[in-house]
């Protein structure tokens, strides 16, 4: 994904904010992207909600597991 790309994916899961509570949020992306992905984390922080950024899948799928 371009970065514009992602940046207009952070603002339509962020227009679902509103709703009500939302879950977990793990991020998997390759270290050099950790700019726009720091940029579109910081848009899902206005939500209380357990994130984390992650370089593999798997690890982000076992914490994903183990949130409530």
């Amino acid at each position: 994904m371009t970065d514009a790309e992602l940046l207009m994916v952070g603002a339509e899961i962020r227009a679902h904010h509103r709703h009500g509570k939302v879950g977990a949020l793990a991020v998997v992306a390759p270290p050099a992207r950790t700019g726009t992905i720091g940029r579109l984390l910081g848009m899902f922080a206005v939500a209380d909600r357990p994130m984390r950024l992650f370089d593999e899948l798997a690890p982000a799928q076992r914490w994903l597991d183990e949130q409530p």
